[in-house]
This record gives C-alpha cells, sequence and structure tokens, in this order.
C-alpha cells in the first residue's frame, strides 16, 4: 500500500481567502495531513488484492467440485448396494416363500394320511362291534 502526499502548506493557502484565519488554516492542514498519513489501497492494491481472492475463490470451487463428484460415486454406490440388498431380500422371500409352501404341502400330505388311518381304524371298529354283535346273537339268540 501507498501513502498519499500532502502539500499542508499549499492547503492552508488555499483556506486563508476563504476566510479562514492563518492558525486555523494551519491547524486544519495539519489535523487534515494526519488522518491522511496512513496508508492508503491503491488501484493496484485493490487489483492484486482482487486477484488473490479469485484465485481463493477458484480453489474452493474445484473443492467444491471435488466433493460433488465423490458424492456422486457415494450416491452410486449406495444405489448398487441398494439394489443388491432389494435383490436378496426378495431372494429371500421367495426362498421362505418355497419352505412354507413345502411345509404347507408336506402337512396336508401328513393330515391325509392321518386321516385315512383314522378312517380304517374306526372303520375296523364299527365291523368289530358288527362282528361281536353277530357272535353274540348266534351264541345268545332272542327268546321270542
Amino acid at each position: 500500500m501507498a501513502s498519499v502526499a500532502f502539500d499542508t502548506l499549499k492547503f492552508a493557502k488555499r483556506l486563508e481567502p476563504a476566510g479562514v484565519s492563518a492558525s486555523q488554516a494551519e491547524a486544519t492542514a495539519e489535523a487534515f495531513a494526519e488522518a491522511t498519513s496512513q496508508e492508503l489501497a491503491t488501484k493496484a492494491d485493490l487489483a492484486l488484492l482482487e486477484a488473490r481472492l479469485s484465485a481463493k475463490i477458484e480453489a474452493v470451487d474445484a473443492k467444491f467440485g471435488a466433493m460433488e463428484t465423490k458424492f456422486g460415486a457415494l450416491e452410486t454406490k449406495l444405489g448398487a448396494l441398494e439394489t443388491g440388498v432389494e435383490l436378496k431380500l426378495g431372494a429371500l422371500e421367495t426362498g421362505v416363500e418355497l419352505k412354507l409352501g413345502a411345509l404347507e404341502t408336506g402337512l396336508d400330505l401328513k393330515l391325509g394320511a392321518l386321516e385315512t388311518r383314522i378312517v380304517l381304524k374306526l372303520g375296523f371298529l364299527v365291523v368289530a362291534i358288527l362282528v361281536g354283535i353277530e357272535a353274540f346273537n348266534r351264541y345268545f339268540p332272542p327268546a321270542h
């Protein structure tokens, strides 16, 4: 940054024709010189600062671009994982349905076999009762 050159004598001399006393003009010129004696930014300083800020902004933009790429890759991986999980769940569901179907079929067969055995046993029981009644009637005929 550069400091601005300021001619206090010239400043004071310009105030005097406007009706400002010489002591007031000198005091004003010195106060103004003191206030402006600090370094001020020049157009070149501002251009340099703008260039540095532009470079920083470009670097930040590049990092955001890289982050977007990484997030895109993560999104793709998550999509693939989701698809894999859905396929595995579908296969598991199919497997469970097949096993339940097989269990149901096996249970139906076992219940059918059990029903057949019960019917046969009841049939034999009825036959045995009828044979017993017939035998009882032969050996102990009813009295008429």
